[in-house]
Parts: C-alpha cells; structure tokens; sequence
C-alpha cells in the first residue's frame, strides 16, 4: 500500500482521536499508527483483507517470509522433540549449521527483516521467534529458498507430527550453497 505523507499525516491524527475517545472497534489505532510509522502498511491490507484489494507490490516477500517463518517453526519445534540421541545425531550431520532460525541480512535484506520483525511482534505471527535478533548479517533468503523448496511437499504430510531427525537434516543441509 502506498500512502503519501498528507494520507500519513491524516490517518495519524484519526488514530489519535481514535484512542483518545476511547472508540472499541474491528481496527486497532495502535497497529495502523506501528504500521505507518515502521514503513509496513502492507500490514494492513494482511490484518484487514476485507478493506483492501489484494494487490502488493511487496506481496512476493510478504508471501516468503511468512512461509520461512512457518518452515523454521516446524524445523525448532521438531528438533525439540527428538530424543537426546537423535538431537546429538541431527547437530552432527547439519554442522556448521544448527537448527535455529537466524532471520535475514539486515543489509541486503531489509525488506525481509522488516516483515519478519513486524509480523512476530505486531502480527503475533510465529511468536517462538519474539526477542530474537533477526539480523543473522549474512544473506539467508537463498538458503532458505532452497530449503523451502525441500519442506513444501512434506508441509501436507505434517499433520499432527513433527519433522523426524532424518527430515530435518535433509532440510538443513539445503543451506550449503550447491
């Protein structure tokens, strides 16, 4: 969504009359005034779709970022369910990589970054990931995509299961450039 700085500056203000009149309704002043102020009014088109039309510019990263976000939940919600065993097994096979979701280059994958920041702690998105440091200052997006590319046929197949030690290997060590 694109807003000019007079739309900015507007929706601002309304928010401010908003929450100082206390008016209890479908859309929080709180978010659209974040929103605003961070840069990701893309975020209200996700937190209100029913306003919005459903063009993005931004929307391909959006889609990305969520996806990684949902693949690194069952990544660390996996690995934290093996036996002590398999854990030791899945940190040797993956070395130097580890089964923890770093985030994004804060340089050269801002946009990313900034989506994830916003959707964990606005969105209440992927909260297992709250009070990390996203910047992982190396570029991951590629490394993702490869691992991304690994998990999605086995998304389906994850309901009511977590990934075994053997899928998860296979999926961290997609980081390693081929």
């Amino acid at each position: 969504m694109e807003l000019r700085d007079s739309e900015k500056l507007i929706l601002f203000m309304l928010c401010e009359i908003y929450e100082r009149v206390s008016i209890k309704d479908s859309v929080d002043p709180a978010l659209v005034k974040e929103a605003i102020h961070s840069g990701n009014t893309w975020a209200l088109k996700s937190q209100y779709p029913g306003i919005f039309d459903a063009s993005e510019s931004k929307q391909s990263v959006i889609t990305e970022v969520n996806n990684y976000l949902g693949m690194w939940s069952y990544l660390e919600r996996g690995f934290g369910a093996l036996a002590p065993a398999e854990k030791k097994r899945v940190e040797t096979e993956v070395k130097p990589f580890e089964v923890r979701f770093q985030g994004f280059d804060g340089n050269s994958e801002s946009q990313y970054t900034n989506a994830a920041n916003f959707m964990i702690d606005y969105l209440d998105r992927s909260a297992e990931f709250n009070d990390r440091d996203l910047n992982s200052h190396m570029p991951l997006v590629e490394a993702y995509q490869r691992m991304y590319a690994l998990f999605e046929p086995m998304r389906g197949s994850l309901a009511g299961r977590n990934l075994d030690g053997a899928e998860i290997i296979k999926i961290i060590k997609a980081m390693a450039h081929p």
